[in-house]
């Protein structure tokens, strides 16, 4: 195999294992000027040709992990769980102001959230009207899983992603970590 093609299937398998969205822990940057702090975590956005898995991180910081230079390791489901019940209870502690600031909409209920996504969304109301709750929940995870969270009873909705709900699951992920030089 030559130089190209292992280069190539090297870019494959990481965007095979880190898709849009995971969420992954840097444990160490190698030698980037202005390096991320370790510890610090962040949503892959997209793995370039060459591997690169470019990142929003917690921090508002946006840059490239370089595999073979840079540590870093997917996270758990146990800091996954951890992430989204803090952001239940954050969102549940926020003031309609606080939501409105974030472009966050509050629903007392799924039938309220239901008609405010796919009424206003869509010229087949009726059929869609017409749907079992277990069929429009479906529907909702499938389509806006990563912009809405169920807590307490509501339904809060951004139309970009909550960030720490962004985060594909596989049963057969590794969170080894990925280690530089």
């Amino acid at each position: 195999m030559n130089r190209f093609e292992a280069d190539r299937r090297f870019a494959q398998r990481m965007r095979d294992n880190y898709p849009p969205g995971t969420r992954i822990m840097l444990l160490q940057m190698g030698d980037d000027p202005h390096p991320i702090e370790p510890n610090t975590r962040g949503t892959v956005t997209v793995v370039d040709d060459m591997g690169t898995l470019h990142c929003n991180f917690d921090n508002g910081r946006q840059l490239g992990i370089v595999p073979g230079v840079d540590s870093f390791r997917r996270l758990t489901d146990q800091e996954l769980a951890e992430e989204n019940d803090s952001r239940k209870k954050q969102l549940t502690e926020m003031s309609e102001d606080e939501l409105y600031e974030r472009n966050i909409f509050r629903f007392d209920n799924f039938d309220d959230f239901f008609d405010f996504i796919y009424d206003e969304n869509t010229d087949k109301g009726d059929v869609i009207n017409d749907m079992s709750q277990q069929m429009k929940r479906q529907i909702v995870s499938e389509n806006y899983g990563e912009r809405y969270i169920e807590a307490d009873g509501a339904f809060y909705y951004n139309s970009e992603c909550f960030t720490e709900m962004c985060s594909p699951q596989n049963d057969e992920q590794d969170n080894s970590p990925v280690l530089g030089m």
